[in-house]
């Protein structure tokens, strides 16, 4: 079922619900877009969470000015209808966005011209949608990603959601750290690392024989793009004859972990391990730039989540003692920050910060980071939106 959710300078609940359509009050809209604290159990907060944890089942969003109060009015201002801009903007390509004007016996000048700048975005938007259908009409853009799920999972949820691939996914490689990406590989038997996911078998190998980057850019050209996320930093580091490796859970399930627990250790956010993780970043972007254009890099920022929205319709706080979210997101803070000052032309795709929940529905399980459909769907759109611009062979 597709449903139709109209913003209105109305006095209804938070949300309300007449057969396919949702009604929710337009200054709830504008109050939740300015909230610093999006995952307080306020009933427009939770109305919201239930709007983009279920995005795929939303057919069309209708901003509706027709008639608004001199107190709606009065919130219109330019930060707002920036964040209306910024909500709209990052909304999946098969929703129908629906600017409603004034009445015709309306003669509020304020009125006009607010639903003038909304409309005038509604058309833009629309160009924009048309460039990336017209781009991506008939062909698929070859991605090769390095990182975690988080960045598999904007295909996947893509694909899902949209019944079609606009991403043909070349190579992919996790759990290996940036940190230990370029040390010196260990001998081993390799049948001391068996999984039943030949998938993670190869990563968990590749991070052990340090073949992960060689693997990398012989698959990068400038027909494909890059996706990377700094998710599978949250690892600590093994050290063992002076070299580092990834403790991922993977590498704990084998046999050969047995001989690695009375190793050294790196925990994942020390001083040391973000000193060697900024030079390898260095190293990564400074070789590969000779494959492909930095401007084909999309950095899939993911900051561990705090809340989660549940299936009763709650968020939830995660354990930050358990994940360590605040150390992990300000490690990563540092890592973007770095690729920002020396590696402008890379892309870094983020999401407003109402967007960075986790969803207890996900597939692999309930953790901080394990997002929202939309989330994921607006950065596939993100992704696609700059590709098509940049009019990328």
């Amino acid at each position: 079922m597709s449903y139709s959710y109209r913003f209105i300078d109305r006095d209804i609940p938070d949300a309300e619900r007449f057969d396919d359509f949702v009604y929710i009050p337009l200054d709830g809209l504008i109050y939740y877009l300015l909230d610093e604290q999006p995952f307080c159990n306020r009933s427009i907060n939770i109305a919201m969470g239930k709007f983009l944890s279920h995005i795929d089942e939303v057919g069309s969003v209708c901003i509706d000015v027709s008639e608004l109060s001199i107190e709606t009015i009065l919130l219109f201002n330019d930060v707002a209808i920036d964040k209306i801009f910024i909500f709209l903007s990052i909304m999946p390509e098969s929703i129908e966005i629906i600017i409603a004007p004034p009445l015709e016996d309306n003669s509020n000048e304020q009125n006009k011209i607010i639903f003038g700048k909304l409309n005038e975005f509604k058309i833009k938007n629309e160009r924009r949608l048309d460039i990336i259908n017209c781009f991506f009409d008939k062909k698929n853009i070859s991605s090769i990603l390095y990182g975690s799920c988080d960045s598999r999972d904007i295909i996947r949820i893509y694909e899902d959601i949209n019944k079609t691939g606009r991403f043909s996914v070349n190579h992919y490689i996790a759990g290996n750290s940036i940190a230990a990406l370029f040390d010196d590989p260990l001998n081993i038997d390799e049948r001391l690392v068996s999984l039943d996911s030949k998938f993670l078998e190869m990563c968990v190998r590749s991070d052990i024989n340090k073949n992960s980057f060689a693997n990398i850019v012989n698959h990068l050209n400038e027909n494909n793009i890059l996706i990377m996320d700094f998710m599978d930093e949250r690892f600590d580091l093994i050290k063992k004859n002076g070299q580092k490796y990834t403790k991922s859970w993977n590498l704990q399930r084998t046999e050969y972990f047995e001989e690695l627990k009375s190793c050294d250790k790196l925990t994942f956010d020390s001083d040391e391990k973000i000193e060697v993780t900024l030079n390898n970043i260095d190293i990564f972007f400074n070789e590969i730039k000779f494959k492909i254009s930095l401007g084909k890099v999309f950095i899939n920022e993911t900051i561990m989540c705090s809340h989660y929205f549940d299936s009763v319709g709650e968020y939830i706080p995660f354990d930050d003692g358990k994940y360590c979210i605040n150390r992990y997101n300000a490690f990563v803070d540092k890592l973007i920050q770095h690729i920002g000052d020396s590696f402008k032309q890379i892309n870094v795709i983020k999401t407003p910060s109402y967007m960075n929940f986790g969803d207890d529905s996900h597939l692999w399980g309930t953790h901080p980071y394990h997002y929202n459909k939309a989330f994921y769907l607006s950065r596939a759109r993100t992704i696609l939106e700059i590709l098509a611009l940049q009019g990328v062979k």
